[in-house]
Parts: structure tokens; sequence; C-alpha cells
């Protein structure tokens, strides 16, 4: 099974959700991060997922520079589009409007609370 964990709202405030994400890729699952965020930010992202021990997951920037409103619809597209692309079946992020984008895109999403 292909999975993605969001980063910002999962994987950076998670270490419990970071070490769900190790055992799936330890299990041969494909364990990826898709994450929403300014182009500015993506080397400090892979870097906090390497000192997690997630530096070896594929990553997926979502680029919000030029959002339309409302962005977190726009950050559901792009989600829903990467794991389209890519074969991911299922995304873990915190966000309701993404989670409710990717489902309506017909795949399946789990809202976490962290």
């Amino acid at each position: 099974m292909k999975i993605a964990f969001d980063y910002g709202g999962v994987l950076a405030n998670s270490d419990f959700l970071c070490e769900v994400a190790i055992v799936l890729s330890n299990c041969n699952h494909s364990v990826s991060v898709i994450s929403a965020l300014g182009i500015h930010d993506v080397e400090k992202v892979k870097a906090d997922l390497a000192s997690k021990g997630l530096g070896h997951l594929s990553f997926y920037p979502v680029y919000l520079g030029y959002a339309p409103f409302p962005p977190d619809a726009f950050a559901g597209r792009g989600k829903l589009e990467v794991m389209q692309k890519e074969g991911i079946s299922l995304l873990i992020d915190d966000n309701p409007t993404i989670c409710k984008v990717v489902r309506e895109g017909g795949l399946k999403a789990i809202l976490v609370n962290v």
C-alpha cells in the first residue's frame, strides 16, 4: 500500500506518527510525505525529516506561493494531484478541508488531531 503523511501538522508535531511512518516503511509499505508549504521551506522540512529518521521517505511539496483563496482547498487539490500521479491511496492529515478534497477525489484520507 502507498501511504502519505502530511508534514506540518502531523509529522512535525507527533513523534508517535513519525514512529508509525517508520514502522510502515519497514514493513514494505511505500510511505511518503506530501506537504503544502512555501518554496523557501523545502530544505528546512527535508532537514527536519532527516533528523526524525524519515529522510529516506519520498517528499512531495505542494507550493502555496500563489495559492488562491481558500488556501486549504488549494492545498487539498495539490495533494490529491500528487496522490493520483504517484498512486498513493491513503493520506494522513490534520486538515479537515484537505481530507474532504482527497475523499471527494475518490481516495482515502484519515483526519488526525495532533
